[in-house]
């Protein structure tokens, strides 16, 4: 009996270590091919509990990220809106010299000036009115440019909002420097009206230059940092490390390898022991 015992031992030893090198063989190969060291709880569960909170945080540092990329758009298209508006306010303070001039100007060239002067107002309102971002007017007062918990929001602006000066005790604005309004007729007047209309936009342009530059920018780029620690902190916890898991697979075939023959030898000895006792 005790001579049985002993007899048995080595098989099932050799049967278990083979079995165990093909468990280690499968595992290998696993993570090999997904590239995850962590392909289910059992693997880590400690590390399966890191690795998805960092995921997590990830994910929400990349939806975040996308939002601020996305208001940083808003931001340049409405700048590149202001640009225009202001080339246009340019325009017309140059011509409301013109008109100061009248010695050396016709009636008729008087009327075309000012004609000019309307066709640049309207086509302010124009711009202040047509740009949008994906639909949402910009310049209608409902926009705001956030980033954090800072927010910058954007004015309603048209010609009856733009340049407001007072002027005897009474307010007027860009629209009041048309044809048929009150200062149709005052170069001077329309003057100080768009000096504080240039002073405006070029002050709102500041702004959300400075917004983009000091907030959204800054952000994106902490984002950015923290993005790039996280992801390499979760592939440390869950990513295959390719050199030492190659490694590895070469050491368990060969174990393999060695436990197949292994068995081999112990069933031809097992084979002769039977036929000697026979």
């Amino acid at each position: 009996m005790i001579g049985s015992a002993t007899n048995t031992s080595g098989p099932l030893q050799a049967l278990h270590q083979f079995q165990a090198n093909r468990t280690e063989l499968s595992r290998s190969l696993i993570r090999l091919s997904t590239g995850q060291r962590i392909n289910r709880g059992a693997d880590d569960p400690a590390g399966l509990i890191s690795s998805t909170q960092l995921s997590a945080a990830l994910a929400a540092l990349e939806a975040e990220t996308q939002s601020l990329q996305r208001t940083d758009h808003i931001a340049a298209t409405a700048d590149a809106s202001l640009g225009e508006v202001s080339n246009l306010l340019r325009d017309n303070q140059g011509l409301e010299v013109q008109l100061a001039n009248t010695g050396a100007l016709g009636d008729a060239e008087q009327a075309a000036i000012q004609q000019q002067i309307d066709a640049n107002t309207q086509a302010i309102d124009r711009i202040t009115a047509g740009a949008t971002f994906n639909g949402q007017a910009l310049f209608d007062g409902s926009v705001s440019l956030s980033a954090g918990s800072e927010t910058l929001t954007l004015p309603n602006l048209s010609s009856t909002q733009l340049g407001s000066t007072d002027i005897d005790g009474q307010t007027f604005n860009l629209s009041d420097t048309t044809s048929g309004s009150a200062l149709a007729n005052n170069p001077a007047a329309s003057s100080q009206i768009l000096d504080n209309a240039i002073t405006q936009i070029a002050s709102l342009r500041g702004q959300i230059g400075a917004f983009q530059r000091n907030t959204i920018a800054s952000t994106l780029q902490a984002n950015r940092i923290a993005f790039e620690n996280l992801a390499q902190a979760r592939s440390q916890i869950a990513d295959t490390d390719f050199a030492s898991e190659t490694a590895t697979l070469a050491r368990n075939q060969i174990l393999d390898q060695a436990s197949i023959k292994a068995l081999g030898i112990l069933n031809q000895t097992e084979g002769h022991l039977l036929d000697l006792l026979s």
